[in-house]
């Protein structure tokens, strides 16, 4: 696809819709140079990693498990106020000084409780992620919105949560870039993906060594 088809898709599709106004102009060339050049469906922050694409969101694994559930939606809010999450109340309750972790994040009149996700090696912060954005989701298809949380740029040096429609996370994904740069929902298999790529390495290099022995 040239660059002239990109644009007319991108902005056919909106995704330009929660871009800082200031900056649309560069949120869009340098989304367009990212694909055709670098292979890879990234947006640009400004100087200061300002986010000033409004889809977009720098994401911690470790730090969301750690009490960063509020500050990562305090990142998402303006966007999800844009497309019209109405908020009547957010707060958090976070303590890991008892013997047992206290973790909750309310929003509305519901609650997700992160202390009680099963505390699994390895798999503890991709289980967090998927119990967070299901969270989400859900307050977004109660409230009858059409963006859902999606994760991109795994192979980027971070993991970055996105706020698409399915219609624009399939436009991403039929782009044929890196791999890795696939707009996913977290589910099972992609919290279990991780440890069977891990096994699949090990069986390799285990059934190469018998391989050589005989």
């Amino acid at each position: 696809m040239d660059r002239q088809s990109l644009r007319n898709e991108i902005e056919r599709l909106d995704f330009l819709k929660y871009a800082d106004p200031g900056n649309i102009t560069k949120v869009r060339e340098t989304l367009l140079d990212n694909i055709i050049k670098k292979n890879a469906f990234f947006f640009p922050h400004d100087k200061n990693y300002k986010n000033i694409n409004g889809r977009f969101f720098g994401f911690g694994a470790e730090e969301l498990t750690e009490g960063g559930a509020l500050d990562l939606f305090n990142d998402l809010r303006p966007s999800l106020e844009k497309a019209g999450l109405k908020i009547s109340e957010v707060s958090q309750e976070f303590n890991d000084t008892t013997l047992r972790t206290v973790y909750k994040f309310r929003l509305n009149d519901k609650v997700c409780d992160f202390a009680a996700t099963p505390r699994i090696p390895i798999l503890f912060w991709a289980l967090i992620a998927r119990k967070y954005t299901k969270f989400l989701n859900r307050a977004l298809s109660r409230q009858k919105i059409k963006e859902r949380i999606y994760f991109v740029n795994d192979s980027c040096s971070d993991t970055e949560m996105a706020l698409l429609t399915r219609q624009q996370a399939k436009f991403i994904n039929s782009l044929g870039l890196n791999p890795n740069d696939q707009a996913y929902r977290m589910s099972y298999w992609t919290v279990m993906r991780p440890a069977f790529q891990i096994i699949g390495i090990l069986f390799k290099a285990l059934f190469k060594k018998k391989a050589k022995t005989y």
